[in-house]
């Protein structure tokens, strides 16, 4: 997996053209045009592409069993990692409301 980059100062790292050549090494991209377009697909830098691709094939291996062993746990940990611990409020998964309903003969 590619290393992490951090910026050590903001303000010098807008200048900084050896960090910005890194920062673009960690793209995959067709450099033969200048592409601003982002309106329908936003590019992953190389390490978050491998992650997604690692859990995607996770998933599709796994199947159900992750889905009903592990989803939930997954989802709470990526929320928690994303918001502070008082923005969190129990939800009920979506799996988990299915499995409550009713079936209706």
């Amino acid at each position: 997996m590619s290393a992490m980059l951090f910026a050590p100062n903001q303000d010098k790292s807008a200048g900084n053209r050896h960090f910005w050549s890194a920062v673009r090494e960690l793209y995959d991209v067709d450099r033969s045009i200048a592409n601003l377009e982002n309106g329908y697909f936003g590019v992953m830098a190389k390490p978050v592409l491998e992650t997604y691709l690692r859990n995607i094939r996770r998933v599709n291996r796994h199947n159900t069993i992750y889905v009903r062993s592990s989803f939930d746990a997954d989802v709470a940990t990526s929320v928690s990692a994303l918001r502070p611990p008082s923005a969190l409020r129990p939800r009920r998964s979506l799996l988990h409301a299915v499995q409550q309903r009713p079936c209706k003969s």
